[in-house]
């Protein structure tokens, strides 16, 4: 089949990449290839899932089992968290992200969960542009 949702990968950087990550797992009826998510974190509507918005929905078993997901951040991108947590530590973006997905059903049995780190990088110093570190690609 040429094109379609199964083909499709939502993307984003910052505020962008939480927001792919949301409609990818919760926000779009039919499931998607994936989501591939630089400088990211768990909104709020994606960690509790509003049962009557009519919008988000949790992803069903099949979505689960068929998307994957990519999560990219510089070991120093402390701009989502409270206290200054760096992605890795445990109350920074990874964990959050991981515990939140796996709740959904993600990351279970062979699904595989990757979470990339890079060294020294900040929330404005990562992703796909050269003016920015130009190494997610």
């Amino acid at each position: 089949q040429a094109g379609g949702y199964s083909k499709l990968w939502l993307c984003g950087r910052s505020q962008g990449a939480c927001l792919s990550a949301l409609l990818a797992v919760a926000g779009v009826e039919k499931t998607v290839a994936g989501a591939f998510c630089i400088a990211a974190t768990a909104l709020p509507q994606l960690k509790t899932i509003p049962s009557d918005s009519g919008i988000y929905t949790p992803p069903s078993q099949a979505k689960v089992a068929a998307m994957r997901l990519g999560f990219y951040s510089g070991s120093n991108d402390t701009y989502f968290t409270e206290n200054q947590e760096h992605p890795e530590d445990s109350s920074g973006t990874f964990p959050l992200l991981k515990k939140t997905l796996t709740n959904l059903g993600f990351f279970s049995g062979d699904h595989e969960c990757h979470f990339w780190i890079k060294s020294g990088a900040t929330h404005t110093s990562i992703g796909p542009s050269q003016s920015i570190g130009g190494e997610a690609f």
